[in-house]
C-alpha cells in the first residue's frame, strides 16, 4: 500500500513480493510462487490491473487496496494491533472481546444512489474477499473490476458471535441473514460518531 499510493498516477509497474503475514491483495491477484519464481518471471511479466480506492475524510484523502471499515470491524481491527503478532487465534479472541456488547452505529449510506441508511454493528468496504488474518468477509470481492463490496452485519438481526466467527473462517458470511453484501463504484457514509 505504501508503495502503490506513492506511485499513484506514475506509469510504473510494480511486482508483489509475498513476504508479509496475510498477503491478502497478493493472493488474490494470483502470485502464488516464490519470491525468487516471481523475480524470474519479471523475465516475461503478466500485468494486472488493480482497483485502489480513494477515501475522502474531513482530514483529506487517503487510500486503501484491500478493505477500510468504520463500526465493530475497525474497531476489532484497531485492537488487535497486528505489530503485537498476527495469528487467527488472537484475531478471534479480539473480535469476541470488541464485540461483547458493542452497541450498533446509524450510518447514513449512500451507494451509487440508493440508500442503505440504517444500524449496524460493522461496515466494511472490500476490495479483496479478505481482510486483515485471512478474515473472509466478502467472498466474491476482486480487486480488478472496478467495484467494492460494501458487507453491512445489521443491528436488527444480531447473531452470534461465534456464529460469526465460523461464517468468517469457512467464507460463508454473505449467507447469514444479518449480513448484507452491495456493489457498487462510489459510497457515501456519514456517521456522527466521528
Amino acid at each position: 500500500r505504501a508503495v502503490v499510493t506513492r506511485l499513484l498516477g506514475k506509469d510504473i509497474r510494480i511486482a508483489p513480493i509475498p513476504l508479509g503475514t496475510a498477503n491478502n491483495l497478493a493472493r488474490m491477484l494470483t502470485f502464488n510462487e516464490k519470491p525468487l519464481e516471481i523475480i524470474a518471471g519479471l523475465a516475461d511479466p503478466v500485468e494486472r490491473n488493480i482497483d485502489i480506492w480513494q477515501v475522502t475524510t474531513p482530514h483529506g484523502p487517503d487510500y486503501f487496496l484491500e478493505a477500510m471499515g468504520i463500526g465493530g470491524g475497525a474497531d476489532v481491527m484497531d485492537k488487535y494491533r497486528p505489530d503485537e503478532g498476527r495469528s487467527i487465534r488472537r484475531g478471534l479472541q479480539m473480535m469476541l472481546k470488541t464485540m461483547n456488547g458493542y452497541q450498533p452505529k446509524f450510518f447514513h449510506i449512500n451507494v451509487d444512489g440508493q440508500d442503505f441508511s440504517g444500524s449496524y454493528y460493522i461496515c466494511e468496504v472490500m476490495n479483496t474477499p479478505t481482510v486483515g488474518h485471512h478474515f473472509v468477509l466478502a467472498p466474491d470481492a476482486r480487486p480488478d473490476d472496478g467495484l467494492f463490496d460494501l458487507v453491512l452485519v445489521h443491528a436488527s438481526q444480531r447473531a452470534s458471535y461465534l456464529k460469526f466467527a465460523k461464517a468468517v473462517l469457512t467464507r460463508s458470511v454473505a449467507r447469514l441473514p444479518e449480513v448484507s453484501v452491495y456493489r457498487g463504484h462510489k459510497l457515501e457514509i456519514a456517521w456522527r460518531g466521528f
